[in-house]
């Protein structure tokens, strides 16, 4: 009879999906994902999940009386493990009434839910209230599950918060004493792979963002930079267009839209595209640029380094562990001067490039970021309390 386990998300992001895809394997799962971002719902979603957390104490009870195959023969069902993904208000309650049902909580760490960035408008820890909801939560769980070190503890030397050097929840949470395991995302080595006989541009970069990300990703550094830059083609997915001004605030030293006359006419926009276009467009280019200014962790980085993209990273974070970019693709200082010298050193023509090196990027995906070495990180963790990745603390 295989463990029950409840899987929480305030979203069905594509890791999610990932997640419940393939931990069914080995847990009977399910999944509760709410629409959390409607504010106005989060009262009503509260009272509603309380009531689900009261049935699952109910089903224990009635279990312990009845033995689990009776019960399960009745259709009774409380979980044996909660795994939450992005803690906040959706995840008080797994937390409370953890002893009552019996279950261990385990939280994922993924980003936003790590860092305070007022400056930058970003960052959950940024908000007093919903800080201490996720401080209770992370108090409260039995492990956590940092997709990267950085999500625990790290100070920046690519962008600091001036109100907050340090990041990660050991830095915003001191006397955090959870164990934490980090256990990367993983991608499908069957489906995001190189093609040796696909043409590959030599002079193509590509990157990925969602819609209100395009100075958090370095996608405004970026475009600014373009002109500058006539021998590379610039192809950005997931948006349409830039937006008609600048969402870098405060940053009014920075390059921004404003200063561009135009859209330089090597830059090209793509839009949403499938899995299937995403892979095409990863094998059909030479580099992949992630110049963000904080990254939980670049899915959309490992799924390019899989299809032979050579990483172009700023040093955000862990982006450069992540990536195992070589030194002369690391962006070290956010500003328009040290993104021209990067993309001016890069080389483009077939004579000067590496051949090897889109084939050693996708082997080190496909060797550090399955799903099969996400899923059986998760398990141990979970169940046993192993981890291959131990925690890192915070200097003494």
């Amino acid at each position: 009879m295989r463990p029950r386990l409840l899987y929480i998300s305030p979203k069905a992001a594509t890791f999610v999906r990932n997640d419940l895809r393939m931990l069914s394997d080995s847990f009977e799962v399910r999944a509760k994902i709410y629409p959390w971002a409607t504010k106005w719902k989060t009262p009503f979603l509260l009272l509603m999940q309380a009531a689900v957390f009261k049935l699952f104490l109910a089903s224990r009870m009635l279990s312990a009386l009845l033995g689990r195959k009776l019960a399960q023969q009745l259709g009774l069902w409380h979980p044996d493990y909660v795994i939450i993904s992005f803690p906040g208000f959706w995840s008080v309650w797994p937390v409370f009434f953890k002893r009552l049902i019996g279950c261990r909580v385990h939280i994922i760490l993924n980003g936003t839910d790590s860092c305070a960035y007022p400056e930058l408008c970003y960052g959950d820890l940024r908000k007093p209230h919903l800080k201490r909801i996720i401080g209770y939560s992370l108090r409260g769980a039995y492990g956590l599950m940092p997709v990267s070190k950085s999500l625990l503890y790290h100070e920046s030397t690519y962008y600091a918060s001036p109100s907050f050097p340090a990041q990660g929840v050991r830095a915003h949470f001191p006397k955090l004493s959870t164990p934490a395991c980090v256990i990367p995302n993983g991608i499908d080595p069957d489906f995001w792979n190189i093609r040796p006989d696909f043409p590959r541009t030599p002079n193509r970069v590509i990157t990925v963002l969602g819609p209100g990300q395009t100075f958090l990703k370095g996608v405004e550094l970026m475009v600014a930079a373009a002109s500058n830059a006539p021998h590379l083609e610039f192809y950005i997915a997931g948006i349409d267009e830039l937006p008609s001004h600048s969402q870098s605030p405060h940053f009014a030293e920075n390059p921004t839209l404003a200063h561009l006359p135009s859209l330089p006419s090597n830059v090209h926009f793509l839009g949403r595209c499938t899995p299937l276009e995403l892979r095409q467009h990863y094998r059909s280019s030479q580099y992949y640029f992630q110049l963000s200014y904080f990254e939980g962790f670049g899915v959309a980085l490992v799924e390019a380094m899989a299809c032979g993209c050579v990483p172009v990273v700023s040093t955000a974070c862990s982006l450069p562990e992540t990536s195992g970019a070589r030194p002369e693709h690391l962006l070290q200082q956010p500003d328009l001067e040290s993104v021209n010298k990067l993309l001016t050193d890069l080389p483009t023509s077939p004579a000067d490039l590496d051949r090897t090196l889109n084939v050693k990027v996708s082997a080190f995906a496909h060797e550090n970021y399955t799903f099969a070495q996400r899923k059986e990180a998760i398990e141990k963790f979970i169940v046993r309390q192993e981890c291959r990745n131990p925690s890192v603390t915070s200097p003494s």
